[in-house]
């Protein structure tokens, strides 16, 4: 049988970066443009290869890692806004996956996605960041196709943000940010919506030429 199209918000980003990335040097590498990081990482992902995690991304599982077990506990303890994460996830299920198939622009795709904290009626979704940008959240594509997925229309991206000098082993948290993201209107908009991202996905793959190396590498379930 025939490989379906995985669709996660994952690929579908790294895509639209590798699209939108800016051809300056980056900071912390000079030698290496944004645009040259951007492609390699692309490439990396579509075959499943999978390097180093940086502390700021370690830093930042450890903690939502950490915001599970308290939850899990009912133990609401550190700071105030610590505590206001915990306390909205107490009840949750933890990285729970969903799945959906659907066929879109001729091709039978298999929808994935993994729910940090899955609620019967809503979805929270925990971000740790040192830059916080409320429009980064608002504009994304995961609460539509997540909210697609599960026909839950609360979605709430819970955002700690860190002071920029916070360490792997003691982050120190500024504020937690709650941001409403989730679809109330109309399902079949939803729908329009998500189908018209996957299948402007699906053509820029294959315009490019990256959709057999996709489908044999990346499409794995």
């Amino acid at each position: 049988m025939a490989k379906k199209a995985l669709i996660t918000y994952d690929i579908i980003t790294a895509l639209d970066w590798l699209l939108t990335a800016p051809g300056s040097a980056k900071k912390d590498d000079p030698s290496v443009t944004w645009k040259e990081q951007a492609q390699k990482d692309w490439y990396n992902k579509l075959n499943r290869v999978w390097g180093e995690m940086g502390d700021a991304a370690q830093a930042g599982i450890n903690y939502e890692k950490e915001i599970y077990r308290l939850a899990g506990m009912h133990k609401v303890v550190g700071s105030p806004e610590m505590q206001k994460t915990i306390e909205l996830c107490i009840g949750g299920e933890f990285q729970s996956k969903i799945k959906k198939d659907v066929v879109v622009a001729g091709e039978e795709c298999f929808l994935f996605g993994k729910c940090d904290v899955l609620f019967p009626d809503k979805i929270l979704d925990i971000k740790t960041t040192a830059k916080f940008s409320e429009e980064k959240y608002s504009g994304s594509f995961q609460h539509l196709l997540y909210c697609y997925i599960t026909g839950i229309k609360d979605f709430q991206y819970v955002v700690t943000q860190w002071a920029p000098s916070s360490t792997l082993e003691l982050p120190v948290i500024l504020k937690t940010h709650v941001i409403e993201s989730g679809f109330w209107g109309d399902a079949k908009v939803l729908e329009k919506k998500v189908f018209e991202k996957i299948t402007w996905f699906i053509e820029s793959l294959k315009s490019r030429g990256d959709w057999e190396l996709y489908k044999e590498k990346y499409c794995l379930y």
